[in-house]
């Protein structure tokens, strides 16, 4: 496109040309050489000289920049959220990310994110499956899967090629917090690498907020300013208390009482981890963790983020009006970006997820299993009640009859166990149909043969009968009974 001072140069220049002709002598060569040099520098600079000057100064994009990636500091703040003080780096997105969370704690009243991995929690008493709703609780699954798959040399036993069912025992580290209110609700009992790592962030971008200041002895400390602003910021918006409130909201598990939940994503996924908390140990109830109660924001928190997203919309356009030393700011949030990115993703110890778990003494239940259905049965045998938990989860359909027959005995087996467990505390068990009392010996004496002769069951040689023999010899069990088809 051809400019004005390009066309006044033309003009310029037609008219010597004009003038020479008409007094006959031709123009000088050197001259016209001279004129076309300048037309082209001038062209040159005219195009050049917005993308120069852009690369030199790019103030209109950090303002853009502010309102994008607000997704990934959500996460880092479901993250970190826990202690008093939730460490998030000032970074691009908070702008976007202040609206959001505006948007919601006026909308359903929560601040963090749903869970980004599906699982479920099943009770290894009773069976009840629900789905997880804690965010917490969803990464805790998947850093579990993350250990173990790649270090399964951790456990005591390795497990089978596909299915892994993981048992692990809570840890008493769990310290109680006047603050709660009464409610044995503690905070988080470790700081790990991803939390301590703020503040090594923290320093890289106040160095490079501080270095205008001394480049060239301009004293520009507007970046400084505008660093500083927007971590104080940050780190305000990432402590508010409901943050801990959401992530934490359960009760505890008795301390006397032996209490297990069996975590997985559920059918299809290769891992199972039971998390057992003996008597004396005391853990969040996962049960009520998994569960999403709608806290509800209340009015001071509705009002602080207001207030909040109003301060973050200033700093936007404290960013918009600078003109020098900007890509020392873009630094700052470049920086900034990367940390939260990595906070948002990066994998956590049991300890700092809120769930103390002894992983160097974990056990695998599934040792040399051939299967699935192998894996639940052996892990059965090992820790009842855990197969017959896991069995609707990766058998939801139908059952061979050997199969069914099998898990039928066994689950006979772990109700008695538990109405057992009932009578020695001296709680009245559920009644029994009648009859079903009196083979309840017979038949745990014939389950712990199977046990021993690989699963095989002793009939009668004579009428073939399996289990209910009261005088014949069975040629795979040490006594004799009759049988009672004679």
């Amino acid at each position: 496109m051809v400019t004005y001072q390009q066309t006044a140069h033309l003009c310029v220049l037609w008219l010597v040309y004009l003038s020479s002709q008409s007094q006959g002598s031709p123009l000088p060569k050197v001259e016209v050489n001279q004129v076309l040099e300048t037309m082209r520098l001038n062209t040159e600079n005219t195009a050049t000289s917005p993308l120069r000057e852009q690369f030199k100064n790019p103030a209109e994009i950090l303002g853009i920049l502010l309102l994008i990636g607000g997704d990934a500091i959500r996460k880092a703040i479901a993250q970190l959220a826990g202690p008093r003080v939730a460490p998030v780096a000032f970074s691009f997105g908070w702008v976007a990310y202040s609206f959001g969370a505006l948007l919601s704690i006026w909308g359903d009243g929560r601040l963090l994110p749903e869970p980004d991995v599906h699982s479920m929690v099943i009770n290894h008493r009773s069976g009840n499956t629900k789905q997880n709703e804690s965010w917490v609780l969803g990464r805790l699954v998947r850093d579990l899967e993350m250990h173990f798959s790649t270090d399964m040399s951790k456990t005591k036993e390795s497990g089978g090629k596909d299915f892994h069912i993981i048992k692990l025992e809570a840890m008493n580290i769990w310290e109680k917090r006047r603050h709660w209110s009464g409610k044995d609700r503690p905070d988080p009992p470790a700081h790990d690498l991803i939390w301590w790592s703020f503040f090594g962030c923290v320093v890289v971008q106040l160095g490079l907020a501080v270095a205008p200041i001394f480049i060239d002895h301009s004293g520009n400390w507007r970046i400084l300013l505008v660093t500083g602003a927007g971590t104080m910021l940050a780190i305000i918006h990432g402590s508010l208390p409901q943050c801990k409130e959401e992530k934490y909201e359960c009760e505890m598990t008795e301390e006397g009482k032996d209490t297990t939940y069996i975590v997985t994503r559920g059918n299809s996924h290769q891992y199972a981890f039971v998390i057992r908390s003996p008597p004396g140990k005391r853990t969040l109830n996962m049960e009520h963790l998994a569960v999403s109660r709608r806290i509800g924001g209340r009015n001071v928190m509705k009002y602080i983020t207001a207030v909040l997203a109003v301060c973050w919309i200033v700093l936007l356009v404290a960013i918009g009006g600078l003109e020098q030393d900007t890509w020392f700011l873009l630094g700052v949030g470049g920086i900034g970006m990367f940390h939260n990115l990595w906070v948002a993703g990066h994998a956590r110890t049991t300890s700092a997820h809120g769930i103390p778990l002894d992983i160097e003494n974990a056990k695998c239940l599934t040792h040399s299993a051939k299967g699935v259905m192998d894996g639940l049965m052996k892990a059965e045998r090992t820790e009842p009640g855990v197969g017959l938990a896991l069995l609707k989860v990766y058998f939801p359909g139908r059952l061979s009859p050997d199969e069914d027959e099998w898990w039928a005995k066994r689950t006979k087996r772990f109700v008695k166990s538990i109405e057992d467990e009932r009578k020695r505390k001296g709680k009245k068990p559920k009644p029994k149909p009648e009859g079903e009392e009196e083979s309840e010996g017979e038949e745990e004496e014939v389950e712990e043969e199977e046990e021993k002769t690989g699963g095989e069951v002793a009939g009668c040689p004579k009428c073939k009968c399996q289990c209910k023999c009261q005088g014949h010899a069975l040629p795979q069990a040490k006594s004799t009974r009759a049988c009672s088809a004679t």
